[in-house]
């Protein structure tokens, strides 16, 4: 009996894409075909290159745990990727990608992680370098033709510089999705001014690259799931989703404020108002955003709204 309510659970949880990892290939272990060279991150089942030439490392042709690049066991099965975050000659970032299982729903919370571990193998590979992250989009990016923009902004980044050559990292966070991505990337999303670099080791005679694998990449469904239109018996908030107004109600005759945030918490709008209020927010962005409503005993309610 226990076996089939687990089981039931399971299903479940499928069923609401809450348990789903809706990363292809995840963990680098489908390959068409056995990858035996660089620059072949095409042969991993459900990844491509949306910047530059990036690489693919599997057991099946010897490259894992050793490869032209370093030595690494991979954090599981017998694959991972490889690519350069930082170069010292001059401004190049590599950036793999790929299609998710299915769209992100906007509103839905999730949370993402994938691990990370640095080389250093002579004679290039010597730097360590931060700003490795995440970005989600609804394009499909190539290696060269149309590459992923590097426009100092990522979804998740990892601001500490990561110089581990024997662990490897978990890189971890959450979102809220304000649209419906259908692609993955990942990679440094920043420009040099906004990277920070060490070097590593010494004796090295040409420094110039700061190279990482990645293994295990989750993309999951919070169990929380989307924000309910019922905010409490304290504030009623209305509707939503919105257009170009928003309406505030309280349960009581009181004076209160609200303030509305974006998704990087920069503050949108700032309004008091007595017992109801009607924001016109014609001039809000598309998108989720965050809100508090106060009176003068603190947060009576907080939540999200989402403006389309």
């Amino acid at each position: 009996m226990k076996r089939h309510l687990a089981m039931l659970a399971f299903t479940l949880g499928l069923a609401t894409g809450h348990c789903q990892n809706l990363v292809q290939n995840p963990d680098f272990e489908s390959y068409s075909p056995c990858p035996v060279g660089q620059a072949q991150i095409a042969s991993a089942v459900g990844w491509d290159s949306f910047s530059e030439s990036c690489d693919y490392y599997h057991s099946c042709a010897g490259t894992t745990p050793a490869n032209l690049v370093g030595y690494q066991m991979p954090h599981s099965g017998g694959g991972y990727a490889g690519i350069i975050i930082f170069c010292k000659a001059g401004f190049y970032r590599e950036v793999i990608g790929g299609q998710l299982v299915s769209p992100l729903i906007i509103g839905q919370k999730y949370n993402i992680s994938f691990y990370v571990s640095l080389s250093i193998e002579p004679p290039n590979c010597a730097f360590a370098s931060n700003k490795i992250g995440v970005k989600f989009t609804t394009v499909a990016y190539d290696a060269y033709t149309n590459k992923i923009p590097i426009n100092n902004f990522a979804t998740l980044h990892y601001d500490t510089i990561i110089t581990d050559t024997t662990n490897w990292q978990l890189v971890t966070g959450s979102f809220i999705a304000d649209s419906a991505y259908t692609f993955i990337a990942i990679g440094n999303f920043f420009d040099d001014a906004n990277t920070d670099t060490i070097r590593i080791g010494n004796g090295f005679v040409l420094p110039i690259y700061a190279y990482y694998y990645i293994d295990d990449v989750s993309v999951i469904a919070d169990p929380t799931g989307i924000e309910s239109n019922n905010f409490g018996s304290h504030t009623n908030i209305l509707p939503n989703p919105f257009s170009d107004q928003l309406t505030i109600n309280l349960s009581k005759n009181e004076q209160a404020e609200i303030t509305i945030y974006d998704l990087m918490a920069k503050k949108i709008l700032l309004q008091k108002f007595t017992t109801s209020v009607t924001l016109n927010t014609s001039q809000f962005s598309k998108g989720i955003y965050l809100y508090q409503v106060r009176n003068i005993r603190g947060i009576i309610e907080k939540g999200k709204v989402l403006k389309y």
